[in-house]
């Protein structure tokens, strides 16, 4: 009798482990937010932006860094853009940028460059230069 009783409670241990749901792992339930690098693709080829901007000045083209203020940075570092520098066209199409970057010519994960004009120089070919406002570029460069 203490055999079967102990063979029952075995299967009811069983059965009762069976019917117990798996654990959840430590990202089921929480909802991953991934925000991608600001990108575009053009010319069949995928950029990333370097987050430095470009500005054209009347004597000639000035290199803003994004971070702390002109004093803190000793001063704005002088560049040079290349001189053919061409148009190849417009961004026009946005994609989330917490979705993975589709590979379509002149698309970018960032709404701000809807619209606006995209350079390109065979000189500097791993760069391409995007104007977001009269005079000011950001520099994206081959990913």
């Amino acid at each position: 009798m203490l055999k079967f009783g102990s063979l029952l409670i075995t299967l009811g241990v069983i059965m009762l482990s069976a019917c117990t749901p798996e654990p959840k792992s430590e990202t089921q339930g929480i909802e991953m937010n991934i925000e991608y690098k600001p990108m575009i693709f053009a010319q069949d080829t995928l950029y990333g932006d370097t987050g430095r901007v470009v500005i054209k000045s009347e004597s000639g083209f000035i290199e803003q860094e994004p971070e702390g203020s002109i004093e803190e940075r000793g001063g704005w570092v002088a560049i040079e853009l290349p001189n053919n520098i061409v148009s190849i066209g417009f961004v026009e199409n946005i994609v989330s940028q917490s979705e993975p970057m589709v590979h379509e010519n002149f698309t970018s994960n960032i709404e701000l460059y809807y619209g606006k004009e995209i350079f390109h120089s065979e000189e500097n070919a791993h760069l391409i230069f995007v104007e977001i406002s009269d005079g000011r570029f950001s520099i994206f460069e081959l990913i």
